[in-house]
């Protein structure tokens, strides 16, 4: 799946919003998390090199910031991730399942 040409930019809005509104911005890592949705937002919409495998829900993604690239799908490689933070790979991965659920 092209993510940025196969996407619906409406129910990706939707989506994000959906999941903002369950976080507690008090919570830890809460604003965090709101943060990681922004900038996967961002991802989803521009980023072509991404890819994303229904089967095993992971998102192959070339970061524009390392230059490297990650798998996310619940866990990631990037250093906020190993760091023990949100990350807006495993964001965009959650995001565009959630897509996929609703497109159903």
């Amino acid at each position: 799946m092209n993510i940025a040409t196969e996407i619906n930019r409406e129910q990706l809005a939707e989506v994000a919003a959906e999941s903002i509104a369950k976080i507690n911005p008090n919570a830890p890592n809460g604003k965090r998390w709101i943060n990681a949705i922004a900038k996967a937002i961002i991802e989803i919409e521009n980023n072509p090199f991404m890819s994303f495998d229904a089967a095993s829900h992971s998102l192959l993604m070339l970061s524009d910031t390392s230059g490297k690239i990650y798998t996310a799908n619940g866990t990631c490689q990037c250093k906020a991730f190993m760091q023990g933070f949100p990350c807006r790979h495993r964001a965009a991965c959650r995001l565009i399942m959630r897509l996929l659920e609703t497109a159903r």
